[in-house]
């Protein structure tokens, strides 16, 4: 059971950040791509739109850090399986004792 635990949190985790940067990365590049397309039409707002653009950038990236920060908390600080094995004691013993061959 606690296997189990631990693999469903990798995977959550590999979800997390994975989706995580891909969802950033493609904000990060549509947003670059109409700033630029923004300062090539008006040239003279250059100075705004370049400011708008770094700070949403920003904020974006705080997005990916969360990711990584739940990723982090599910592969080294997850306390479920330490409650599973509170609350069902003898459910490892049980997969041990359905796994042995039989004489």
């Amino acid at each position: 059971m606690v296997v189990e635990l631990f693999s469903s949190s990798a995977m959550g985790a590999a979800l997390s950040i994975g989706l995580g940067a891909i969802g950033v990365g493609l904000g990060i590049g549509i947003a670059s791509s109409k700033a630029m397309e923004g300062i090539a039409r008006q040239p003279e707002a250059a100075g705004t739109i370049r400011q708008n653009l770094v700070l949403s950038i920003v904020f974006m990236e705080a997005v990916a850090i969360y990711c990584l920060v739940v990723s982090l908390i599910l592969l080294f600080a997850n306390p479920l399986p330490g409650q599973m094995n509170k609350e069902f004691p003898d459910a490892g013993k049980a997969q041990a004792v359905a796994q042995q061959p039989a004489h």
